[in-house]
């Protein structure tokens, strides 16, 4: 690697510097050409140099999932969702990234994912509540509190953050009724 400090890799010649600058001076860097040059992206060392408390790993998937540019995070369109749910109609829902690419809107795998289980997937959003759950969720809701809805979540099969939060109102209306009518 040539630096301008002399450091490993030099060998202290300016025209060796000029010739790489000269080399990269009119590339073009879109979002495009970022992707290309990602497979020799040295992920631990741009961590321990820029993130640190970070693995490579961990700034790769943030990358990824959340900081490329070509990402779409954009609110989803009503095209989007029909093409998201056909395609899983088609597909199943073994292969996220599969799923993604075919959508075709650069959205990424966890974000399909994200989308049909939070809005989507009719199984989990129209089905009732039953005492079990109100009961589990009672629970969770005293482990976890009222502000990490996923958390709560995740204790519940087959429910989502935003299902809890609604429930957990309307059980707490709920006791506050039975309680000052019967009280």
């Amino acid at each position: 690697m040539l630096t301008c400090s002399g450091a490993e890799g030099s060998t202290g010649n300016s025209s060796d510097l000029d010739s790489v600058i000269a080399s990269i001076k009119d590339f073009d860097i879109t979002p495009e050409n970022t992707r290309l040059f990602l497979p020799q992206v040295k992920w631990e060392k741009l961590a321990s140099m820029y993130v640190p408390g970070r693995s490579g790993s961990e700034c790769e998937a943030r990358w990824l999932n959340c900081e490329d540019p070509l990402i779409d995070h954009h609110p989803w369109t009503s095209v989007e969702d029909k093409n998201l749910l056909h395609i899983v109609q088609q597909r199943g829902i073994s292969n996220w990234i599969d799923i993604a690419v075919s959508l075709g809107t650069n959205r990424t795998p966890f974000q399909c994912l994200a989308r049909y289980q939070r809005s989507l997937n009719a199984s989990i959003m129209k089905r009732g509540w039953t005492e079990d759950e109100d009961e589990k969720l009672r629970a969770a809701v005293e482990v976890f509190g009222e502000s990490s809805w996923q958390d709560v979540a995740s204790s519940l099969e087959g429910r989502t953050g935003t299902q809890c939060s609604n429930r957990s109102v309307n059980l707490l209306n709920d006791d506050i009724e039975f309680s000052l009518n019967f009280g």
